[in-house]
C-alpha cells in the first residue's frame, strides 16, 4: 500500500516538474508573433513575469555591465541594448538560449565572448560601432545567424571557418582594419548583401566567386589592386562597389555580370575606361569619378540603359558625340575635367535633368543645351563663361542654374522665359544688372549677384522686378 502511494505521489511529482518546467520554457516564436509580443523597456517591470518576456529594448540606458537580474529571462528571444555605454558582453548571456536577435551597437564592447557560440537560434546579431577586434571562433557555430553586423569596430581578420554559417545573408563589416578574407567565404552561398568597405584588403579570394547569390557588393575604400577572374562568377549581381581602390583594370569575366546595374569605380587610377563596361549593357549607373581618364570611347553609345554617367575629377579634353545617343540618361557629371565644348549633339538627351560643368574651361555655351526640355539643374561653376546664348530660355524647367565664378557680364532677355527657376546664383561675375525680363520668373526664391559690379542705382532697378520680400544677395 506504501508502496502504491509512494508510487503515486512519485507520478505526480515528474507530471508537476514536467508542467512546471515546460511552464517556464516556452518554443520559439516566428517572426510576426515576435513583432506583436510586448516589448518590455524596463528591466524591473520585466522580472515581474519573467517567463513571459519575449521582447526587452533597454536602448540608451545606462548600463556598464549586463545586470545579472537579466539572465533569468529564460525565453528572452530579442534583446535591444543599443547605446546604453556597455563595456563588456557577460559570458552568462549563453543561458539566454532562446534569443534570436541581439542589438548592442553603439557602445564600448572591446571583446565577444566565446559563449556567444551556445546561442545557436541566432538569427540577427548586430554589434556594430563597438571596439571589438577579435570575432571568436565559437560564432561559427551560429549555422541559422542571417544577419551580422560589425561594421565601426577593430577587426583585423575573421574567423577561417565562417563559411560554416551558411545560412548569413547580410554581412556588415564595413570601417574595421581586415587585411585578408579566409577562402571559405566562398561557402556562403546565401549571401545577399556584403559590405567590406573601408577596411585594409589588398586581394580577394578566389573562392569569392562562388558566392553566387551576391546581389550588394561593397569593397569600396581599401588597397585592391585587382579583382579575381572569378569575379565573373557572380552572375546575379546587380550592384558593385569597387570605388577608392587602387585598380586600373578589371577582369573581362566581368562581361558575364549580365544584370549589373550600378558600377562605381571613383577614385582608382583608370587612364581609360575598361573594355569590358561596354559590355554591361543593362547598366545605369557608371560612376568613374576621380580617375585618370583623358578621354571618352565613341563605344559608350552602346549603354543604351544608362541613366547616371559620372566622369568628373578627370583629364578630359573633349566628349565624343556618341555618348549622346543614349537617349535615356538622366544625369551628366562633366566636372573638373579640361573641357571648352561640348557637341551639339547634346540636344539629343530628351530625358536628362542634370548637367554638370563645373571646373572647366567653358568660354561659351552652345545653344543646344538649352533646347533640352527635361533639363532642370544646370552647374556651370568656376569656368570662364562671359555670356549664354540668346535662347537661354528655351531650358523652361530649368530649377537650378549655377553660374558661380565666371566672367559673366550680361544675362539674355530670353532668361524671362525660365518660368520654373527657383535658384539662379551669379555671385563672382562681371554683371552691372539684369534685364528686366527677370522678373518674369516669378517661381526665383534665390537670386545671388555678390561680388559682382552692379551699382547701388542697379540694384534698386533689379530689385523692383521683384516682390519687396523677395530677399537678393549683392
Amino acid at each position: 500500500m506504501k508502496k502504491s502511494v509512494i508510487g503515486v505521489l512519485l507520478v505526480v511529482f515528474v507530471v508537476y516538474f514536467t508542467c512546471r518546467c515546460y511552464s517556464q520554457t516556452s518554443p520559439l516564436l516566428d517572426e510576426e508573433a515576435l513583432i506583436e509580443a510586448e516589448t518590455f523597456t524596463s528591466l524591473e517591470d520585466a522580472l515581474k513575469k519573467p517567463t513571459k518576456v519575449y521582447k526587452l529594448s533597454l536602448d540608451e540606458q545606462e548600463f556598464a555591465t549586463m545586470p545579472k537580474a537579466l539572465f533569468r529571462l529564460v525565453n528572452l528571444q530579442q534583446l535591444d541594448m543599443w547605446g546604453t555605454g556597455l563595456t563588456e558582453i557577460s559570458p552568462e548571456i549563453g543561458k539566454l538560449k532562446n534569443l534570436q536577435y541581439i542589438n548592442m551597437g553603439g557602445n564600448q564592447i572591446t571583446v565577444l565572448p566565446s559563449q556567444i557560440g551556445m546561442l545557436t537560434n541566432l538569427l540577427m546579431l548586430d554589434l556594430e560601432g563597438n571596439k571589438i577586434t577579435k570575432l571568436p571562433t565559437e560564432i561559427t557555430l551560429l549555422t541559422l545567424l542571417n544577419s551580422l553586423t560589425m561594421g565601426d569596430n577593430q577587426l583585423t581578420e575573421l574567423p577561417a571557418g565562417i563559411g560554416s554559417m551558411r545560412s548569413l545573408e547580410n554581412l556588415v563589416l564595413t570601417n574595421n582594419q581586415i587585411t585578408s578574407l579566409p577562402v571559405t567565404i566562398g561557402k556562403l552561398q546565401l549571401l545577399v548583401n556584403c559590405d567590406l568597405s573601408n577596411n585594409k584588403l589588398t586581394s580577394l579570394p578566389t573562392e569569392i566567386g562562388d558566392a553566387t547569390n551576391m546581389q550588394i557588393f561593397d569593397i569600396n575604400g581599401n588597397q585592391l589592386g585587382e579583382l579575381p577572374e572569378t569575379f565573373g562568377n557572380l552572375t546575379n549581381l546587380p550592384y558593385l562597389n569597387v570605388g577608392f581602390n587602387r585598380l586600373s583594370s578589371l577582369p573581362e569575366s566581368l562581361s558575364q555580370l549580365e544584370f549589373i546595374q550600378t558600377l562605381d569605380l571613383q577614385s582608382n587610377v583608370f587612364t581609360t575606361i575598361p573594355a569590358v563596361v561596354f559590355k554591361l549593357t543593362n547598366l545605369t549607373q557608371l560612376n568613374l569619378f576621380d580617375n585618370q581618364l583623358t578621354s571618352i570611347s565613341p563605344e559608350i553609345k552602346n549603354m543604351e540603359r544608362m541613366m547616371i554617367l559620372n566622369f568628373g575629377k578627370n583629364k578630359i579634353t573633349s566628349v565624343p558625340k556618341e555618348l549622346f545617343a543614349i537617349t535615356n540618361l538622366m544625369e551628366l557629371h562633366l566636372d573638373n575635367n579640361k573641357l571648352s565644348t561640348l557637341p551639339a549633339e547634346v540636344k539629343n538627351l530628351e530625358t536628362i535633368q542634370k548637367i554638370i560643368l563645373n571646373d572647366n574651361l567653358f568660354k561659351t555655351l552652345v545653344p543646344e543645351l538649352f533646347m533640352l526640355k527635361e533639363l532642370k539643374e544646370l552647374r556651370v561653376r568656376h569656368n570662364i563663361l562671359t555670356t549664354f546664348p540668346a535662347n537661354l530660355g528655351d531650358a523652361t524647367n530649368l530649377v537650378i542654374l549655377d553660374c558661380v565664378e565666371n566672367q559673366i557680364a550680361s544675362i539674355p532677355e530670353s532668361a524671362g522665359k525660365l518660368i520654373n527657376l527657383e535658384q539662379f546664383n551669379l555671385k563672382q561675375n562681371s554683371l552691372k544688372t539684369l534685364p528686366n525680363t527677370i522678373g518674369n520668373c516669378k517661381r526665383l526664391a534665390y537670386l545671388n549677384l555678390e561680388q559682382n559690379a552692379i551699382d547701388e542705382v542697379a540694384k534698386k532697378t533689379i530689385q523692383s522686378y521683384f516682390p519687396i520680400d523677395m530677399e537678393i544677395l549683392f
